[in-house]
Protein backbone atom coordinates (compact mmCIF):
# COMPACT_ATOMS: atom_id res chain seq x y z
CA UNK A 1 0.00 0.00 0.00
CA UNK A 2 2.48 2.49 0.77
CA UNK A 3 4.54 1.16 -2.57
CA UNK A 4 1.28 2.27 -4.38
CA UNK A 5 0.68 5.40 -2.32
CA UNK A 6 4.55 6.75 -3.34
CA UNK A 7 4.19 5.75 -7.05
CA UNK A 8 0.83 7.62 -7.15
CA UNK A 9 1.76 10.52 -5.45
CA UNK A 10 4.79 10.52 -8.53
CA UNK A 11 2.14 10.48 -11.37
CA UNK A 12 0.37 13.37 -9.66
CA UNK A 13 3.31 15.35 -9.47
CA UNK A 14 4.66 14.89 -13.08
CA UNK A 15 0.83 15.03 -14.51
CA UNK A 16 0.10 18.55 -12.14
CA UNK A 17 -0.88 21.43 -14.46
CA UNK A 18 2.22 24.03 -15.02
CA UNK A 19 2.52 26.96 -12.48
CA UNK A 20 3.19 29.22 -15.26
CA UNK A 21 1.36 28.37 -18.60
CA UNK A 22 0.40 30.50 -20.63
CA UNK A 23 -3.20 29.94 -22.09
CA UNK A 24 -4.12 32.42 -25.18
CA UNK A 25 -7.22 31.06 -25.45
CA UNK A 26 -10.38 32.69 -24.93
CA UNK A 27 -12.76 35.38 -26.63
CA UNK A 28 -10.47 38.72 -27.12
CA UNK A 29 -12.13 42.31 -28.62
CA UNK A 30 -10.10 44.25 -30.13
CA UNK A 31 -8.84 47.59 -28.95
CA UNK A 32 -8.60 50.61 -31.96
CA UNK A 33 -6.45 52.73 -29.25
CA UNK A 34 -3.44 52.16 -32.05
CA UNK A 35 -4.13 53.61 -36.31
CA UNK A 36 -8.28 53.70 -35.58
CA UNK A 37 -8.61 55.07 -39.05
CA UNK A 38 -7.01 52.68 -40.65
CA UNK A 39 -8.20 49.53 -38.70
CA UNK A 40 -12.08 50.56 -38.70
CA UNK A 41 -12.96 53.09 -42.00
CA UNK A 42 -9.97 52.16 -43.54
CA UNK A 43 -6.73 53.98 -44.86
CA UNK A 44 -6.76 56.41 -47.12
CA UNK A 45 -6.18 56.18 -50.76
CA UNK A 46 -2.06 57.39 -50.77
CA UNK A 47 -1.16 56.61 -47.25
CA UNK A 48 2.04 55.14 -46.74
CA UNK A 49 3.72 55.93 -44.23
CA UNK A 50 5.50 54.33 -42.25
CA UNK A 51 5.92 51.14 -44.13
CA UNK A 52 9.02 50.29 -45.38
CA UNK A 53 7.95 49.61 -49.49
CA UNK A 54 10.08 50.54 -52.51
CA UNK A 55 8.91 51.52 -55.60
CA UNK A 56 7.88 48.19 -56.90
CA UNK A 57 5.19 48.22 -54.25
CA UNK A 58 4.04 51.84 -54.51
CA UNK A 59 3.69 51.35 -58.43
CA UNK A 60 1.30 48.73 -57.71
CA UNK A 61 -0.27 50.72 -54.71
CA UNK A 62 -0.95 53.67 -57.13
CA UNK A 63 -2.33 51.53 -59.74
CA UNK A 64 -4.95 50.42 -57.66
CA UNK A 65 -8.76 51.43 -56.85
CA UNK A 66 -11.18 50.64 -54.81
CA UNK A 67 -13.97 49.71 -57.11
CA UNK A 68 -11.32 46.34 -57.36
CA UNK A 69 -13.41 45.04 -54.49
CA UNK A 70 -16.68 45.49 -56.74
CA UNK A 71 -15.22 42.53 -58.75
CA UNK A 72 -16.83 38.61 -58.28
CA UNK A 73 -13.58 36.90 -57.70
CA UNK A 74 -12.69 39.59 -54.83
CA UNK A 75 -15.95 40.25 -52.61
CA UNK A 76 -15.81 37.20 -50.44
CA UNK A 77 -11.53 37.35 -50.04
CA UNK A 78 -10.46 36.92 -46.27
CA UNK A 79 -8.35 38.85 -45.20
CA UNK A 80 -4.46 37.35 -44.59
CA UNK A 81 -2.80 36.06 -41.88
CA UNK A 82 -0.64 39.22 -41.53
CA UNK A 83 -3.13 41.62 -41.96
CA UNK A 84 -6.45 40.25 -40.28
CA UNK A 85 -4.51 41.56 -37.15
CA UNK A 86 -5.40 45.24 -37.76
CA UNK A 87 -8.88 44.81 -39.04
CA UNK A 88 -11.92 45.60 -36.88
CA UNK A 89 -12.93 42.05 -35.74
CA UNK A 90 -13.34 40.10 -32.48
CA UNK A 91 -10.88 37.34 -32.23
CA UNK A 92 -11.47 33.73 -31.00
CA UNK A 93 -8.38 31.47 -29.92
CA UNK A 94 -9.49 28.19 -28.99
CA UNK A 95 -6.94 25.18 -27.86
CA UNK A 96 -6.58 20.79 -28.97
CA UNK A 97 -5.19 19.54 -26.12
CA UNK A 98 -3.61 16.06 -26.18
CA UNK A 99 -6.15 13.58 -23.92
CA UNK A 100 -2.76 11.41 -23.19
CA UNK A 101 -0.07 14.25 -22.36
CA UNK A 102 -2.63 16.94 -21.86
CA UNK A 103 -0.02 19.46 -24.06
CA UNK A 104 -1.55 21.80 -26.04
CA UNK A 105 -1.38 20.64 -29.84
CA UNK A 106 -2.59 23.89 -31.27
CA UNK A 107 -3.75 27.43 -30.56
CA UNK A 108 -6.69 28.45 -33.32
CA UNK A 109 -7.47 31.18 -34.25
CA UNK A 110 -10.87 32.87 -35.73
CA UNK A 111 -12.26 36.54 -37.04
CA UNK A 112 -14.78 37.83 -38.37
CA UNK A 113 -13.58 38.05 -41.57
CA UNK A 114 -11.07 35.48 -42.02
CA UNK A 115 -10.64 31.29 -42.41
CA UNK A 116 -9.95 29.29 -39.18
CA UNK A 117 -6.11 30.09 -38.90
CA UNK A 118 -4.46 26.74 -36.87
CA UNK A 119 -0.72 27.42 -35.41
CA UNK A 120 0.07 23.96 -34.22
CA UNK A 121 2.82 23.51 -31.64
CA UNK A 122 3.43 19.58 -31.99
CA UNK A 123 6.52 19.79 -34.14
CA UNK A 124 4.94 18.63 -37.51
CA UNK A 125 6.91 19.28 -40.69
CA UNK A 126 6.71 22.09 -42.54
CA UNK A 127 4.87 21.10 -46.11
CA UNK A 128 7.02 21.05 -49.56
CA UNK A 129 7.32 24.35 -51.44
CA UNK A 130 4.91 23.59 -53.66
CA UNK A 131 2.19 22.85 -51.45
CA UNK A 132 -0.76 24.92 -52.38
CA UNK A 133 -1.02 28.38 -50.58
CA UNK A 134 -3.85 29.78 -48.87
CA UNK A 135 -4.94 32.90 -46.96
CA UNK A 136 -4.21 31.64 -43.34
CA UNK A 137 -0.82 30.10 -44.94
CA UNK A 138 1.03 27.38 -42.56
CA UNK A 139 2.17 28.18 -39.11
CA UNK A 140 4.13 26.28 -36.28
CA UNK A 141 4.77 27.11 -33.05
CA UNK A 142 7.43 27.14 -29.94
CA UNK A 143 7.63 28.19 -26.34
CA UNK A 144 10.22 31.42 -26.06
CA UNK A 145 9.26 31.62 -22.25
CA UNK A 146 5.94 32.44 -21.52
CA UNK A 147 6.00 34.22 -25.12
CA UNK A 148 4.51 32.25 -27.84
CA UNK A 149 6.67 32.45 -31.29
CA UNK A 150 5.07 31.73 -34.74
CA UNK A 151 6.53 31.66 -37.87
CA UNK A 152 4.39 31.25 -40.58
CA UNK A 153 4.73 30.94 -44.83
CA UNK A 154 2.76 29.87 -47.79
CA UNK A 155 0.63 32.78 -48.10
CA UNK A 156 -1.61 33.89 -50.88
CA UNK A 157 -0.34 36.91 -52.35
CA UNK A 158 -2.56 39.99 -50.29
CA UNK A 159 -1.86 43.38 -48.61
CA UNK A 160 -0.16 44.95 -45.81
CA UNK A 161 -2.70 47.97 -46.08
CA UNK A 162 -6.46 47.73 -47.35
CA UNK A 163 -5.74 50.93 -49.85
CA UNK A 164 -3.90 48.57 -52.57
CA UNK A 165 0.08 48.36 -50.77
CA UNK A 166 0.74 44.84 -51.98
CA UNK A 167 2.78 41.74 -49.90
CA UNK A 168 3.84 38.92 -52.21
CA UNK A 169 3.41 35.19 -52.05
CA UNK A 170 7.22 35.22 -51.02
CA UNK A 171 6.48 36.81 -47.80
CA UNK A 172 6.77 35.67 -44.56
CA UNK A 173 4.93 36.25 -41.07
CA UNK A 174 6.63 35.80 -37.68
CA UNK A 175 4.64 36.31 -34.41
CA UNK A 176 4.87 37.09 -30.60
CA UNK A 177 1.71 36.23 -28.48
CA UNK A 178 2.51 37.98 -25.25
CA UNK A 179 -0.08 38.33 -22.50
CA UNK A 180 -0.68 40.24 -19.31
CA UNK A 181 -3.96 39.80 -17.44
CA UNK A 182 -6.46 40.10 -20.19
CA UNK A 183 -4.27 42.18 -22.42
CA UNK A 184 -2.99 40.28 -25.47
CA UNK A 185 -0.02 41.71 -27.24
CA UNK A 186 0.18 40.54 -30.70
CA UNK A 187 3.81 41.17 -32.42
CA UNK A 188 3.83 41.11 -36.16
CA UNK A 189 7.06 40.80 -38.16
CA UNK A 190 6.21 40.75 -42.09
CA UNK A 191 9.36 40.34 -44.52
CA UNK A 192 8.64 40.25 -48.37
CA UNK A 193 11.74 40.35 -50.76
CA UNK A 194 9.44 41.25 -53.76
CA UNK A 195 8.04 44.75 -52.16
CA UNK A 196 9.68 45.13 -48.96
CA UNK A 197 13.08 46.77 -48.37
CA UNK A 198 13.10 45.39 -44.70
CA UNK A 199 10.78 43.65 -41.76
CA UNK A 200 7.60 45.62 -41.17
CA UNK A 201 6.89 45.42 -37.71
CA UNK A 202 3.54 45.97 -36.17
CA UNK A 203 1.51 45.36 -32.56
CA UNK A 204 -1.91 44.90 -32.00
CA UNK A 205 -3.63 44.69 -28.23
CA UNK A 206 -6.80 42.91 -27.20
CA UNK A 207 -8.48 42.61 -24.58
CA UNK A 208 -10.13 39.83 -22.51
CA UNK A 209 -13.60 39.74 -23.12
CA UNK A 210 -16.04 37.23 -21.38
CA UNK A 211 -19.22 38.19 -22.71
CA UNK A 212 -18.24 38.11 -26.60
CA UNK A 213 -18.67 35.58 -29.30
CA UNK A 214 -18.02 36.01 -32.89
CA UNK A 215 -20.41 36.07 -35.33
CA UNK A 216 -20.69 34.18 -38.78
CA UNK A 217 -20.07 36.47 -41.65
CA UNK A 218 -21.59 34.87 -44.54
CA UNK A 219 -20.66 36.42 -47.99
CA UNK A 220 -22.73 36.03 -51.31
CA UNK A 221 -20.81 37.42 -54.44
CA UNK A 222 -23.25 39.81 -56.06
CA UNK A 223 -23.53 41.83 -59.31
CA UNK A 224 -22.12 45.27 -57.82
CA UNK A 225 -22.08 47.27 -60.53
CA UNK A 226 -22.80 46.88 -64.23
CA UNK A 227 -19.88 46.78 -66.31
CA UNK A 228 -19.65 45.73 -70.04
CA UNK A 229 -18.29 42.43 -70.38
CA UNK A 230 -14.01 41.70 -69.91
CA UNK A 231 -14.05 45.70 -68.35
CA UNK A 232 -11.48 45.57 -65.28
CA UNK A 233 -11.27 48.57 -63.17
CA UNK A 234 -7.81 50.18 -63.13
CA UNK A 235 -5.69 53.37 -62.71
CA UNK A 236 -3.16 53.74 -65.60
CA UNK A 237 0.22 54.32 -63.95
CA UNK A 238 1.21 57.65 -62.98
CA UNK A 239 -2.30 59.14 -63.10
CA UNK A 240 -2.81 59.05 -59.61
CA UNK A 241 -2.45 62.07 -57.41
CA UNK A 242 -3.53 60.70 -53.92
CA UNK A 243 -0.37 60.81 -52.38
CA UNK A 244 -0.28 64.26 -52.72
CA UNK A 245 -4.31 65.22 -52.12
CA UNK A 246 -3.79 62.81 -48.74
CA UNK A 247 -0.64 64.90 -47.63
CA UNK A 248 -2.33 67.87 -48.25
CA UNK A 249 -5.57 67.25 -46.66
CA UNK A 250 -3.68 66.16 -43.33
CA UNK A 251 -1.03 69.14 -43.56
CA UNK A 252 1.91 66.24 -43.72
CA UNK A 253 4.89 65.89 -45.57
CA UNK A 254 4.64 64.33 -48.89
CA UNK A 255 8.16 62.31 -48.83
CA UNK A 256 6.94 60.98 -45.07
CA UNK A 257 3.35 59.72 -47.30
CA UNK A 258 5.16 58.03 -49.87
CA UNK A 259 6.64 55.70 -47.34
CA UNK A 260 9.41 53.84 -47.63
CA UNK A 261 12.06 52.08 -45.34
CA UNK A 262 13.49 55.93 -43.98
CA UNK A 263 10.19 57.08 -42.59
CA UNK A 264 9.58 54.32 -39.96
CA UNK A 265 13.08 56.46 -38.40
CA UNK A 266 13.10 59.17 -36.16
CA UNK A 267 14.33 62.06 -38.69
CA UNK A 268 14.61 59.51 -41.30
CA UNK A 269 18.04 58.39 -39.77
CA UNK A 270 19.24 55.03 -41.06
CA UNK A 271 20.63 52.62 -38.25
CA UNK A 272 22.79 49.56 -37.97
CA UNK A 273 20.98 46.67 -35.81
CA UNK A 274 22.57 45.13 -33.31
CA UNK A 275 22.60 41.63 -34.55
CA UNK A 276 24.78 40.34 -32.17
CA UNK A 277 23.36 40.91 -28.66
CA UNK A 278 21.83 38.29 -27.00
CA UNK A 279 18.69 37.69 -24.26
CA UNK A 280 20.74 36.11 -21.65
CA UNK A 281 21.77 38.81 -18.89
CA UNK A 282 25.11 38.09 -17.41
CA UNK A 283 23.30 40.04 -13.79
CA UNK A 284 22.08 37.51 -11.11
CA UNK A 285 18.48 37.92 -10.97
CA UNK A 286 17.84 39.52 -14.36
CA UNK A 287 15.96 37.05 -16.42
CA UNK A 288 16.29 39.01 -19.94
CA UNK A 289 18.88 41.43 -20.63
CA UNK A 290 17.10 45.04 -22.07
CA UNK A 291 19.65 46.88 -21.98
CA UNK A 292 21.35 49.07 -24.95
CA UNK A 293 19.95 51.35 -27.38
CA UNK A 294 16.72 50.99 -28.98
CA UNK A 295 15.29 52.66 -31.56
CA UNK A 296 11.55 53.67 -32.26
CA UNK A 297 9.94 52.00 -35.52
CA UNK A 298 7.22 54.16 -36.17
CA UNK A 299 5.04 51.91 -37.94
CA UNK A 300 1.62 53.15 -36.11
CA UNK A 301 0.04 56.27 -34.97
CA UNK A 302 1.92 57.80 -37.59
CA UNK A 303 0.24 60.93 -38.37
CA UNK A 304 0.13 61.59 -33.92
CA UNK A 305 3.96 60.68 -33.25
CA UNK A 306 6.12 62.21 -35.80
CA UNK A 307 4.22 65.37 -36.36
CA UNK A 308 2.04 67.48 -33.90
CA UNK A 309 -1.53 66.36 -33.90
CA UNK A 310 -3.70 69.36 -35.24
CA UNK A 311 -5.74 71.02 -31.60
CA UNK A 312 -8.38 69.10 -30.84
CA UNK A 313 -7.85 65.69 -32.62
CA UNK A 314 -7.68 63.04 -30.05
CA UNK A 315 -8.78 60.28 -32.16
CA UNK A 316 -8.58 56.75 -30.40
CA UNK A 317 -8.38 57.85 -26.60
CA UNK A 318 -11.29 57.56 -24.35
CA UNK A 319 -11.02 60.69 -23.07
CA UNK A 320 -14.31 62.17 -20.79
CA UNK A 321 -15.71 65.18 -21.18
CA UNK A 322 -13.67 66.88 -18.78
CA UNK A 323 -10.34 65.86 -21.00
CA UNK A 324 -12.41 67.22 -23.95
CA UNK A 325 -12.38 70.50 -22.45
CA UNK A 326 -8.98 70.63 -21.99
CA UNK A 327 -7.78 69.67 -25.02
CA UNK A 328 -9.48 72.09 -27.15
CA UNK A 329 -8.40 74.66 -24.74
CA UNK A 330 -4.50 73.82 -26.02
CA UNK A 331 -2.24 76.50 -26.57
CA UNK A 332 1.69 75.03 -27.40
CA UNK A 333 2.37 79.05 -26.89
CA UNK A 334 1.26 79.72 -23.47
CA UNK A 335 3.14 75.82 -22.40
CA UNK A 336 6.16 77.38 -24.02
CA UNK A 337 5.95 80.89 -22.14
CA UNK A 338 5.09 78.83 -18.45
CA UNK A 339 8.04 76.55 -19.20
CA UNK A 340 5.60 73.78 -19.54
CA UNK A 341 6.82 72.40 -22.66
CA UNK A 342 8.21 69.23 -21.69
CA UNK A 343 4.22 68.02 -20.65
CA UNK A 344 4.24 65.31 -23.45
CA UNK A 345 7.59 63.85 -22.74
CA UNK A 346 6.02 62.73 -19.32
CA UNK A 347 6.38 59.04 -18.53
CA UNK A 348 2.79 58.28 -19.87
CA UNK A 349 4.03 59.44 -23.34
CA UNK A 350 7.34 59.77 -23.55
CA UNK A 351 7.78 56.33 -25.22
CA UNK A 352 5.49 57.15 -27.77
CA UNK A 353 7.22 59.94 -29.46
CA UNK A 354 9.94 58.87 -31.74
CA UNK A 355 13.90 58.68 -30.81
CA UNK A 356 16.26 56.30 -29.53
CA UNK A 357 15.97 54.96 -26.05
CA UNK A 358 19.13 53.88 -23.84
CA UNK A 359 18.50 51.46 -20.73
CA UNK A 360 21.46 50.87 -18.61
CA UNK A 361 22.08 50.03 -14.88
CA UNK A 362 22.51 53.16 -12.32
CA UNK A 363 23.08 50.62 -9.74
CA UNK A 364 22.36 46.89 -8.98
CA UNK A 365 18.86 47.67 -8.00
CA UNK A 366 17.97 50.91 -10.82
CA UNK A 367 17.81 50.67 -14.15
CA UNK A 368 17.93 53.98 -15.87
CA UNK A 369 16.09 54.91 -19.21
CA UNK A 370 17.17 57.70 -21.27
CA UNK A 371 15.33 59.49 -24.32
CA UNK A 372 16.67 61.55 -26.89
CA UNK A 373 12.84 62.78 -27.02
CA UNK A 374 13.25 65.65 -24.76
CA UNK A 375 16.32 64.33 -23.10
CA UNK A 376 14.43 62.73 -20.66
CA UNK A 377 15.46 60.16 -17.90
CA UNK A 378 13.46 57.76 -15.91
CA UNK A 379 14.77 55.94 -12.83
CA UNK A 380 13.28 51.61 -12.63
CA UNK A 381 13.51 51.18 -8.75
CA UNK A 382 13.55 46.89 -8.35
CA UNK A 383 14.22 48.20 -4.12
CA UNK A 384 11.07 48.21 -2.49
CA UNK A 385 12.20 50.36 0.16
CA UNK A 386 13.73 52.81 -2.06
CA UNK A 387 12.19 56.30 -1.06
CA UNK A 388 9.18 57.78 -3.22
CA UNK A 389 10.53 60.96 -5.47
CA UNK A 390 8.20 64.41 -4.75
CA UNK A 391 5.62 64.54 -8.00
CA UNK A 392 7.46 64.88 -11.29
CA UNK A 393 6.92 64.31 -14.91
CA UNK A 394 8.61 61.10 -14.74
CA UNK A 395 7.10 59.96 -11.48
CA UNK A 396 8.04 56.90 -9.51
CA UNK A 397 8.28 54.05 -10.86
CA UNK A 398 8.89 50.85 -8.97
CA UNK A 399 9.73 47.74 -10.97
CA UNK A 400 9.78 43.90 -10.49
CA UNK A 401 10.82 40.99 -13.05
CA UNK A 402 8.40 38.62 -13.74
CA UNK A 403 10.40 35.10 -14.70
CA UNK A 404 9.34 32.80 -17.65
CA UNK A 405 8.93 29.31 -16.88
CA UNK A 406 6.37 26.40 -17.82
CA UNK A 407 6.17 22.82 -17.02
CA UNK A 408 8.64 20.29 -18.99
CA UNK A 409 10.44 23.33 -20.30
CA UNK A 410 13.23 25.24 -18.66
CA UNK A 411 12.77 28.72 -17.69
CA UNK A 412 14.20 31.25 -20.58
CA UNK A 413 13.74 34.86 -20.40
CA UNK A 414 11.25 36.95 -18.39
CA UNK A 415 9.39 40.38 -18.41
CA UNK A 416 9.92 43.60 -16.51
CA UNK A 417 6.99 45.53 -14.93
CA UNK A 418 6.83 48.88 -14.45
CA UNK A 419 4.54 50.90 -12.43
CA UNK A 420 4.95 54.87 -12.14
CA UNK A 421 2.88 57.14 -9.35
CA UNK A 422 3.83 59.86 -8.10
CA UNK A 423 2.98 62.09 -11.88
CA UNK A 424 2.64 65.65 -12.44
CA UNK A 425 -0.35 66.58 -15.04
CA UNK A 426 1.02 65.89 -18.29
CA UNK A 427 0.14 64.99 -22.10
CA UNK A 428 -0.73 61.50 -23.60
CA UNK A 429 -0.20 63.11 -27.02
CA UNK A 430 1.65 66.41 -27.74
CA UNK A 431 -1.32 68.27 -28.70
CA UNK A 432 -2.75 68.66 -25.52
CA UNK A 433 -4.15 65.43 -24.62
CA UNK A 434 -4.23 65.21 -20.93
CA UNK A 435 -3.64 63.25 -18.07
CA UNK A 436 -4.02 64.55 -14.08
CA UNK A 437 -1.92 63.62 -11.30
CA UNK A 438 -3.93 60.63 -10.51
CA UNK A 439 -3.14 58.45 -13.19
CA UNK A 440 -1.27 55.55 -12.73
CA UNK A 441 0.91 53.70 -14.82
CA UNK A 442 1.52 50.25 -15.68
CA UNK A 443 4.36 49.14 -18.02
CA UNK A 444 5.65 45.86 -19.52
CA UNK A 445 9.05 45.49 -20.99
CA UNK A 446 9.79 42.23 -23.34
CA UNK A 447 12.30 41.11 -25.21
CA UNK A 448 11.60 39.21 -28.70
CA UNK A 449 14.25 37.85 -30.50
CA UNK A 450 13.88 36.97 -34.68
CA UNK A 451 16.30 34.13 -35.27
CA UNK A 452 16.53 34.35 -39.27
CA UNK A 453 18.00 38.08 -39.48
CA UNK A 454 19.29 38.10 -35.94
CA UNK A 455 16.73 41.46 -35.27
CA UNK A 456 16.05 42.41 -31.35
CA UNK A 457 12.89 44.03 -30.85
CA UNK A 458 11.76 45.48 -27.22
CA UNK A 459 8.13 45.53 -26.79
CA UNK A 460 6.35 48.31 -24.17
CA UNK A 461 2.83 47.72 -23.33
CA UNK A 462 1.58 50.82 -21.72
CA UNK A 463 -1.97 51.07 -19.48
CA UNK A 464 -2.77 54.45 -18.08
CA UNK A 465 -5.71 54.55 -15.96
CA UNK A 466 -6.69 57.97 -14.94
CA UNK A 467 -10.36 58.45 -13.46
CA UNK A 468 -9.81 62.26 -13.93
CA UNK A 469 -10.00 62.46 -17.99
CA UNK A 470 -10.15 58.77 -19.12
CA UNK A 471 -13.44 56.89 -19.39
CA UNK A 472 -11.57 53.78 -19.17
CA UNK A 473 -7.99 52.68 -19.25
CA UNK A 474 -6.10 53.19 -22.25
CA UNK A 475 -3.31 50.46 -22.94
CA UNK A 476 -1.13 50.88 -26.32
CA UNK A 477 1.98 48.98 -27.60
CA UNK A 478 5.37 50.37 -28.77
CA UNK A 479 8.18 48.75 -30.50
CA UNK A 480 11.82 49.41 -30.71
CA UNK A 481 14.60 48.10 -32.36
CA UNK A 482 17.84 47.06 -31.40
CA UNK A 483 20.82 49.27 -33.01
CA UNK A 484 24.19 48.77 -32.11
CA UNK A 485 25.83 50.39 -28.83
CA UNK A 486 27.49 53.88 -29.59
CA UNK A 487 24.84 54.70 -32.38
CA UNK A 488 24.60 58.67 -32.95
CA UNK A 489 22.66 59.72 -29.94
CA UNK A 490 20.77 62.88 -31.39
CA UNK A 491 19.08 64.25 -27.50
CA UNK A 492 16.51 67.02 -28.24
CA UNK A 493 15.31 69.13 -26.46
CA UNK A 494 11.26 69.32 -25.23
CA UNK A 495 9.09 71.39 -27.65
CA UNK A 496 5.28 72.58 -26.77
CA UNK A 497 4.41 72.23 -30.63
Amino acid sequence: MKRFTISLLALLACASPAAAQVDFSGEWAPRFWEDQPERVPGPDLGEYYGIPINDAARWRAESWTGSHLTLPEWQCRPHPADYIWRGPSPLSITKTVDPISREVQSFDLEWLRSVRRPIYLDGRARPSPNAPYTWAGFSTAEWKGDILKVKTDHLKEAFVRRNGLPRSDRGTLTEFFIRNGDILTVVALIKDPVYLTETFVRTTDYELDLKQQVPPYPCHVVEEIDRPRGEVPHVLPGVDKSVEEFAKAHNLPVEGVRGGAATMYPGGRSFTPDTKSTRKSDRPGVPVDLTGQWVSVVTEDWRWRMVTPPKGDFASIPLNEEGRKLVAAWDPAKDQAEGQQCRAYAAPGVMRLPGQVRLSWQDDKTLKVETEAGSQTRLFHFDPAAPAAGPSLQGTSRANWIAAGRRNAPADGGELRVVTTGLTPGYLRKNGVPFSANARLTEYYNRVDDDENGESWLIVTTVVEDPQYLNQRWFTSTHFKKVVDGSPWQAAPCSAS
